[in-house]
């Protein structure tokens, strides 16, 4: 990502009147352990639609007083605990029923058979899964760029190799999203919450 952007503007039109949050996907640290964005916060500081992980990471350490190795960045990959709670948050939308998923032609596993969608000027491989296969904890497995229902209730967006990802739901998957304590998500203002230039390479 070269420029900073508006959350909503990586959704559909059609799905921005919908409350929109931001997740914060986990670090790993050097054992491969996933290392919450949260557990590095200090001095009141608290996470935000526009934070950095630059930002945060610096304050960490500046607390500290001593050099540290920061940890990997997810890069679009998930661990465990993650993936559940968001399969968890998305069994409102029916676990068969399909979600229209967008992955870069980078790394995208999918056959695509020589078919690929513009967006954000990169190739994505368009694909289909039912709710129950969207989130898969696995190294070889990142999590799609984009995807949405065909109902009007979810839909989400973000960037190659992201740090996080900006989803648009219907109330009740936006309360359970919010409200998950296995997850570290903040609530988007719509017209306003800029994503950092870091939030996707």
């Amino acid at each position: 990502m070269s420029e900073a952007m508006l959350a909503r503007d990586l959704l559909p039109a059609r799905y921005r009147a919908l409350p929109i949050v931001r997740l914060f996907l986990p670090a790993f640290d050097a054992d491969g352990n996933a290392q919450r964005w949260s557990s590095y916060l200090v001095n009141g500081t608290e996470l935000t639609g526009s934070t950095s992980w630059f930002d945060v990471w610096d304050r960490y350490v500046d607390q500290l007083g001593a050099s540290a190795s920061p940890p990997e960045p997810s890069r679009g990959f998930v661990d465990p605990v993650t993936a559940q709670a968001i399969n968890d948050a998305l069994q409102q939308l029916g676990p068969t029923n399909v979600l229209h998923c967008l992955s870069w032609a980078g790394y995208a596993p999918h056959d695509h058979s020589g078919m690929l969608t513009r967006r954000l000027d990169d190739d994505y491989v368009p694909y289909d899964l039912p709710v129950r296969e969207f989130i898969q904890s696995s190294p070889d497995d990142r999590v799609p760029e984009f995807a949405n229902d065909d109902e009007g209730r979810f839909a989400w967006g973000t960037f190659v190799y992201p740090d996080s990802v900006i989803i648009a739901a219907d109330i009740g998957i936006y309360r359970h999203l919010l409200n998950d304590v296995r997850l570290d998500t903040v609530s988007i203002v719509n017209a306003r919450d800029i994503l950092p230039v870091s939030s996707g390479d």
